[in-house]
């Protein structure tokens, strides 16, 4: 992958066709494949695909917490590639709380949808202004090896 790759968000029949390949992804804990992944390796299989950007690896024991999301996005990691970002933007990954606490993530479709996994559920695109998510967002990020363009 070049040091800094540009992208554009792509016209929405485009971008739709690309990004329903990932809708119905069954759940695997660890899992980073079209075969079965969680949240973080939904992200990672997203982004090496479209990107040709490969992710480190995070190990969790269990459904994602607070305790193994935290370091993924920490802006006090000097080894994260996440920087926060006030809007959501294609092709960044917006964190979401669950019970209060930040353990969730998702790839960011448009200002208002994401791609996401949950345990128990296949992957699928939910607006992040719906009820359900809209108060849960603990932030938007994007990598620091790539350059967006609203």
């Amino acid at each position: 992958m070049p040091l800094s790759q540009h992208i554009n968000r792509p016209q929405s029949s485009s971008l739709l066709s690309k990004i329903i390949e990932y809708v119905g992804i069954p759940y695997l804990l660890g899992g980073t494949t079209k075969e079965g992944t969680d949240c973080y390796g939904l992200i990672q299989l997203v982004y090496q695909d479209m990107f040709e950007v490969f992710l480190p690896e995070v190990h969790v024991d269990s459904v994602p917490t607070p305790k193994s999301m935290a370091p993924i996005f920490s802006q006090k990691s000097q080894k994260s590639p996440w920087i926060k970002i006030k809007d959501p933007l294609f092709g960044g990954v917006v964190v979401l709380t669950l019970h209060g606490l930040p353990a969730h993530c998702g790839f960011v479709i448009d200002d208002n949808r994401m791609l996401h996994i949950q345990s128990g559920t296949s992957s699928c695109i939910e607006c992040l202004n719906s009820n359900r998510w809209r108060s849960r967002i603990a932030g938007f990020y994007r990598h620091e090896g790539l350059s967006y363009e609203k």
